[in-house]
């Protein structure tokens, strides 16, 4: 049986994957601002969404056509689903880190399984 993708970004489904291996969250963005004491403040300007995902396995299709898009650090639609919940929620986001570096794991058909993609998302603008 088939899970329901946690993560599609430009249409491209990525594997579900499980334990700590997926996360979605919503987190503050803000800059810390110094004061003439010295002490700091952290000023809130809004909500953004954040999704990791990392997989040992990926299809030489679906890495051939992610990979390009998380280098360029353009805007993505993605969906996705945040934790606690069962409804995809979608967001423009970009990818702010790309951890690893894929390797070829074995070879299926003919064409390469990729082994160790990692990276985060962050929402480009943000939200209440």
């Amino acid at each position: 049986m088939k899970k329901t993708p946690q993560l599609i970004i430009n249409g491209i489904e990525l594997p579900f994957v499980s334990n700590d291996r997926y996360q979605a969250y919503e987190d503050e963005l803000g800059v810390v601002e110094t004061m003439a004491d010295g002490s700091s403040v952290f000023e809130i300007q809004g909500m953004v969404w954040r999704a990791h995902y990392s997989c040992d396995k990926l299809p030489d299709q679906t890495l051939r056509a992610l990979l390009p898009l998380l280098r360029r650090k353009q805007e993505l639609s993605v969906f996705f689903i945040p934790e606690g919940e069962q409804d995809m929620q979608t967001a423009v986001m970009f990818c702010e880190d790309l951890q690893t570096r894929p390797s070829v794991a074995f070879a299926k058909d003919g064409a390469p399984v990729w082994h160790n993609l990692s990276f985060k998302l962050r929402e480009v603008y943000a939200h209440a």
